[in-house]
């Protein structure tokens, strides 16, 4: 099992993400709240729209919003 959907599972909120936590971190742009700021950043999924689709990523502090 995904270790952030135990927690969830278990009533809790998973741990905030972290550059040094494993995944494989990138310098870029921010996708999300942080207002597309140049940063390490993760990818979480494709976006899709109107019938295109493009790599979507977020920043830590993102990510835990």
């Amino acid at each position: 099992m995904i270790p952030g959907i135990a927690e969830l599972a278990r009533g809790r909120l998973p741990s905030p993400a972290a550059t040094d936590d494993g995944n494989e971190w990138v310098a870029g742009l921010g996708w999300l709240y942080c207002g597309q700021r140049w940063t390490r950043v993760l990818w979480i999924s494709p976006a899709r729209v109107a019938g295109t689709q493009a790599p979507m990523y977020a920043c830590g502090t993102c990510i835990g919003e």
